[in-house]
């Protein structure tokens, strides 16, 4: 692809594919340098704007990911890609009335993205705006009744608010959906630890170990919690299992 590029320095086609095939390598700086001058042969394709703008991330050029991305945005307003990309980086900043204002700003074009809701509701939980939030929140589960994310934020806030029941009752909804994981069970334990049910907290953590046996943190806290329960037994035979199985 270098030869290629050597030959051929204005195909837009082959400057996408060595840029890409740095990024593979992880030589983000000559991604960068190449998925530049692809994207200055094609500046409406946003395809190149967005790895152009993930190889400035990763090589840690915030700022320049940030240009390209507004950029692109300047180019066509309801674009959804670098809109999104640009909220998350705002969000990772911590920076959340940008979040507010380009969420909002895509909203006005793609009112069923459930992406947009739970991105506005969480920087308004960030803000300590929770009606506004909570309202938002709703939507995207509106939008998408499986997106465990909104699900998670909301959780967040029931407890914010002192309704552990809710908090509950969403965490056991959200264990049916696809691709939970065991993120419901160790929240339940949490809130149950918080109760003073170290048992009822311990027992949770099990079925968290049972159904991913590979994840360490999940053990590691069930042994923690079963020798805060008194059981330490129990959590003695269990630390003995974990070592053996990764000394």
């Amino acid at each position: 692809l270098e030869m290629a590029a050597k030959l051929a320095p204005d195909d837009v086609d082959i400057m996408r594919k060595l840029g890409l095939a740095y990024l593979q390598h992880g030589r983000y700086e000559d991604a960068n340098v190449t998925l530049k001058s692809a994207a200055a042969l094609d500046p409406e394709e946003m395809t190149l704007q967005m790895m152009l703008a993930g190889s400035q991330l990763q090589s840690g050029n915030r700022d320049e990911a940030v240009a390209s991305l507004e950029a692109a945005i300047a180019r066509d307003p309801e674009a959804l890609r670098p809109g999104v990309m640009l909220a998350m980086i705002k969000m990772r900043d911590r920076d959340f009335d940008g979040v507010l204002q380009v969420s909002r700003r895509l909203v006005e074009h793609h009112a069923a993205n459930p992406v947009l809701y739970n991105f506005i509701g969480t920087a308004l939980y960030a803000k300590g705006e929770d009606a506004e939030a909570r309202k938002n929140l709703l939507r995207a589960v509106e939008l998408n009744p499986e997106y465990l994310s909104a699900h998670r934020n909301l959780v967040q806030l029931d407890l914010r608010e002192g309704d552990r029941a809710a908090a509950k009752a969403r965490l056991e909804t959200m264990m049916k959906m696809p691709g939970a994981g065991v993120q419901p069970l160790t929240a339940l334990a949490s809130i149950a630890s918080g109760d003073g049910n170290l048992r009822e907290a311990a027992s949770l953590l099990s079925k968290a170990r049972d159904q991913e046996p590979e994840n360490l943190a999940v053990q590691i806290e069930l042994i923690q919690m079963l020798g805060r329960s008194g059981d330490g037994d129990a959590a003695l035979r269990n630390a003995r299992k974990l070592r053996d199985r990764f000394p």
